[in-house]
């Protein structure tokens, strides 16, 4: 899959909740080779879209796991990382 910045947005119609946990790893894996805010902002929102979607049925420990990404990635996007592209 060819990201660019469009990609970083949740489409429209409501995807399911294993479509955002996809594009979510996508979106991970392409932060470690461009350390950008853009990127860093999508997965929060993704990681947001998952945890409020209806369908996402995981174990309390599983959202917690989320959770607590979200936490981590918000402050990635508050603060940089080294090597961080501010985009």
């Amino acid at each position: 899959m060819n990201l660019n910045e469009r990609s970083f947005e949740l489409p429209l119609s409501k995807p399911s909740p294993e479509q955002i946990e996809a594009t979510l790893g996508l979106l991970m894996r392409w932060y470690l080779r461009r350390r950008s805010t853009s990127i860093a902002r999508a997965v929060v929102q993704h990681i947001e879209a998952l945890l409020a979607h209806p369908d996402f049925n995981a174990h309390p420990e599983q959202r917690c796991v989320y959770r607590r990404l979200a936490m981590q990635w918000r402050y990635i996007v508050s603060v940089g990382s080294p090597g961080l592209v501010q985009r």
